[in-house]
């Protein structure tokens, strides 16, 4: 299965002057006019972030919550969940293959992903596991995120996120046409029916 993966590139440690220009610039880069900033954040990438973002002045000491509030104010959350967890471990899949996060009209990788069932059941696994992780660690914290579902994202994007706008207490805005394309094709709806073939083959 790793076989079939891209080839990786060693990470190195990141200092704490390194993540506080890292910081700064993703606060100057990623805020809009109306001042707010947003960044989505992985389950697996939260350790790494905590460990950052205990390194500066205001966040020293503090509870995981409470390190992410002092370093973002007035911050609040947005969960999304996805419903066919076996569409995005296909997507995951071929992403991680390929090394291709989003179609933004760029010119496409040359390697061409193999289908796996080990490699899609595993993720199908994970992706369950980081959203009951997710929604453990909101209960644990008293935090209620605004939660969508992907599929509804994907299917309505003005009036999600019209939702969501509401829900974090932010004035409706004018939603353009989303800067990125989904994409699922036919190789991934063949591939999501021959997981599911050979998982309803696997014994219980």
């Amino acid at each position: 299965m790793l076989d079939l993966l891209a080839p990786t590139q060693p990470g190195a440690p990141v200092t704490p002057e390194a993540f506080r220009r890292t910081y700064d610039a993703a606060l100057r880069d990623g805020t809009t006019p109306n001042g707010v900033f947003a960044s989505k954040v992985m389950w697996g990438y939260l350790p790494d972030l905590l460990l950052g973002l205990r390194t500066l002045p205001q966040s020293q000491g503090l509870r995981p919550p409470q390190a992410l509030a002092a370093a973002f104010p007035r911050l609040a959350y947005v969960q999304v969940l996805r419903r066919d967890k076996v569409a995005q471990a296909v997507s995951l899949w071929t992403a991680v293959q390929t090394a291709q996060w989003r179609d933004d009209g760029r010119a496409p990788t040359e390697h061409d992903p193999e289908y796996s069932f080990r490699g899609i059941d595993h993720l199908a696994d994970q992706l369950l596991a980081q959203e009951r992780a997710w929604t453990r660690w909101f209960a644990g914290a008293g935090i209620e995120p605004v939660t969508i579902v992907y599929e509804e994202l994907a299917e309505e994007p003005r009036g999600v996120t019209h939702r969501v706008l509401d829900g974090l207490g932010l004035e409706p805005a004018d939603v353009p046409d989303p800067g990125m394309r989904r994409q699922a094709g036919g190789r991934s709806v063949e591939w999501i029916e021959r997981y599911h073939d050979e998982r309803a083959r696997v014994p219980a």
